[in-house]
């Protein structure tokens, strides 16, 4: 299974920090990137300064200092953004991972705030040190704003397909039934650009006056299309090009990146089991619905039991094995997916974009319980596919959680089809098609 970057801890360091030289004809370039978010948010922006890293450019990244640990292992410096929080304990307030109104409250308390701190933060590096290119993810609002301001260019970073909401997508925006989602795309995309203008621009049109920019609508959706390039950071296979996407719109793959020294346990720990037996169900919740799980991995512990399976629990650093689990059973804080999914059986997840990426190139089937954001889309593209199940999560106990898991190992045409993309996703790369692009618009050729 390939992987961005280097396979253990002790060659990632090495190599993030051994002096790099450009390529003949290269010219070293200064990338910024800049994202805000949990570990899924942060990690495929990671993968991408590492390979431009590797390339032998500079790159500073603008986010959280609670990242730091991993920005410099990847070989990049940290720019902190705010101050200094555990976003752990930001994920345990459930208004956070709230069904229908999660994704609004991030944005209104944390996302739209953190706007006037990455303009200023984005003008402050280039004055020091002149920026040729900025990598922003598409939700750290502002940064597009500070590139009009100094006139450096931009390219806007996607990570899941609901960002390009499209009128001939059949996006789920929302925690509803799928055929009625189906029955209303047409009217999806406008509602997208209504709804989010309706919640979102007087406050950033607010923020943009102080910053002597003018008002303008549809502020959201603008500087999420918008950049010299936009990159779509997933597979083809799991959403491929279509009339109507941003103009200057690149679908890369996903962009990976697992590696966590601080939270992830021994590896030699988790090879023994992993070698002890037949292939388990790895069970994971991402680092953040993994804080608001309610019974989930009591269901997921006893699943194991009544399907005689071996269990991968990814519990959080505040998790632990449920109570009488079974002697086949094991939690961990956390382990590098691309080292357990692809020798487990099956998946059950949260939808994360990232966990879902790690999914599909393990080529195991998977079994999704989307929490919130975009986790509701993620799961209904995997289960078009044909390789996924949805559950949904009130209706996550032990019965349902063991009829779910016990059909889905059953189906043959799900665990093909799922071995069949994880072979054809084999070689895809969405850091280094991102950094391509990011050289490219850095030397103003197009992207």
């Amino acid at each position: 299974m390939q992987q961005s970057g280097p396979r253990t801890m002790r060659e990632m360091i090495e190599q993030a920090t051994r002096p790099q030289k450009a390529e003949p004809g290269d010219v070293p370039r200064h990338v910024l990137i800049v994202t805000v978010g949990s570990h899924g948010d942060i990690h495929p922006f990671l993968a991408i300064g590492n390979e431009l890293v590797q390339r032998g450019h500079r790159v500073s990244v603008i986010t959280n200092s609670y990242y730091a640990g991993q920005v410099a292992e990847v070989g990049c410096e940290l720019v902190p953004l705010g101050e200094r929080f555990d976003l752990s304990e930001l994920a345990k307030n459930p208004q956070m991972m709230a069904k229908w109104t999660g994704s609004v409250n991030i944005f209104r308390e944390l996302i739209i705030p953190n706007a006037p701190g990455i303009v200023e933060a984005i003008e402050k590096v280039h004055q020091r040190d002149a920026v040729d290119v900025v990598l922003t993810h598409h939700i750290a609002l502002g940064a597009a704003w500070a590139c009009e301001r100094i006139g450096v260019p931009h390219v806007v970073g996607c990570l899941s397909p609901v960002a390009w909401n499209n009128k001939l997508d059949p996006c789920i925006l929302m925690p509803l039934p799928v055929k009625f989602s189906e029955k209303i795309r047409p009217i999806t995309t406008k509602w997208a650009r209504w709804g989010t203008a309706l919640a979102f621009d007087g406050m950033l049109n607010k923020m943009r006056r102080e910053l002597g920019l003018p008002a303008r609508r549809y502020n959201y959706m603008v500087d999420t299309l918008g950049g010299k390039a936009n990159l779509g950071l997933w597979s083809r296979h799991f959403r491929g090009p279509l009339p109507g996407d941003p103009d200057h719109g690149v679908i890369c793959g996903f962009s990976v990146w697992d590696r966590d020294s601080e939270r992830q346990v021994r590896s030699e720990e988790i090879e023994r089991f992993l070698k002890d037996g037949d292939e388990p169900i790895v069970f994971t919740l991402g680092t953040s619905a993994v804080h608001v799980a309610g019974d989930f991995y009591m269901a997921a512990s006893e699943a194991c039991r009544g399907l005689g399976k071996r269990g991968v629990l990814l519990v959080g650093k505040d998790g632990k094995l449920p109570q009488g689990a079974p002697d086949g059973v094991r939690a961990f804080s956390y382990a590098p997916h691309s080292q357990v999914m692809p020798r487990s059986c099956a998946i059950v997840h949260h939808g994360g974009v990232g966990t879902t990426a790690q999914a599909m190139r393990a080529g195991r089937p998977t079994v999704i319980v989307p929490f919130a954001h975009d986790q509701f889309d993620n799961a209904a593209r995997a289960e078009r596919m044909g390789i996924s199940r949805t559950l949904a999560r009130s209706q996550v106990n032990v019965a349902r959680m063991t009829d779910v898991l016990r059909g889905l190992l059953a189906d043959e045409i799900a665990v093909r089809g799922a071995a069949e993309i994880g072979r054809r996703m084999k070689d895809e790369n969405g850091a280094t098609a991102a950094a391509d692009v990011m050289e490219r618009v850095a030397s103003g050729q197009p992207a």
